[in-house]
């Protein structure tokens, strides 16, 4: 979805408030496992025998450097994956309405006004956002048969649980279908017009031959295999 200057630029402004924001919150813990090691100095420096610090080992505050350097390698990792989230739920927010508008044959009649609801709304975060609108798409879009049919059975199933979820946790798994089953469904439906085009206007001046009509199963099934990960048959 492409996005124009301001766009891009109110992208980048929220993209480095979320990297600060995460490099605070590393700064934050790292003050606090030095605060942790003066603590631990301290009780060893108290009555001899030296209580329950020096029997706890790395179930207290006796954490070892490989303990402190773990903690600091997944907090850091766990920065770097909420920065990215962030990042990606703010470009759909911004490309929502060109998403709907550049796919709006194949989409919901309701998809717009689902984008326009949700600019009225008030959301804590981008990313609360960009989910509530996904979790709309997912179960407008899957309640039309004929884009189920599209689906592998496996997919097919993984539709089928998800719908049957509470609010959270389709709200929990939203990115994930919307990103992996419903955007390669979008890619299959949108080969499948196309080949259906393909077939009406031959059928303008002539029947539909045999080989026309294999060579539109087959760009089904390319299409399937390549945006589902269909084996083809």
């Amino acid at each position: 979805m492409a996005l124009d200057d301001k766009a891009e630029a109110d992208l980048k402004a929220s993209h480095e408030a979320a990297v600060k924001a995460q490099n605070d919150k590393i700064a934050e813990l790292e003050a606090k496992i030095k605060g942790g090691d003066k603590k631990a100095d301290e009780g060893k420096g108290g009555a001899k025998g030296g209580g329950a610090n020096e029997n706890e080992g790395g179930d207290g505050g006796d954490d070892t450097l490989a303990d402190k350097a773990r903690r600091a390698r997944e907090e850091k990792e766990k920065s770097g994956g909420d920065v990215k989230r962030i990042e990606t739920a703010l470009t759909f927010n911004m490309g929502a309405q060109n998403f709907v508008k550049e796919n709006e044959a194949y989409l919901p009649k309701d998809a717009a006004e689902i984008i326009a609801t949700a600019e009225k709304e008030t959301y804590d975060s981008a990313i609360e956002k960009s989910v509530a609108i996904k979790v709309s798409l997912i179960q407008e879009f899957f309640a039309v048969q004929d884009n189920l049919n599209l689906l592998t059975p496996g997919q097919k199933t993984q539709v089928a649980e998800y719908l049957k979820l509470t609010k959270n946790g389709k709200e929990g798994r939203a990115e994930s279908i919307f990103e992996n089953v419903l955007e390669p469904a979008l890619e299959t439906l949108k080969k499948v017009k196309k080949a259906e085009q393909v077939v009406k206007s031959r059928q303008g001046y002539a029947s539909s031959s045999k080989t026309e009509d294999n060579y539109v199963s087959k760009l089904v099934k390319a299409s399937r295999s390549a945006h589902l990960g269909e084996k083809e048959k």
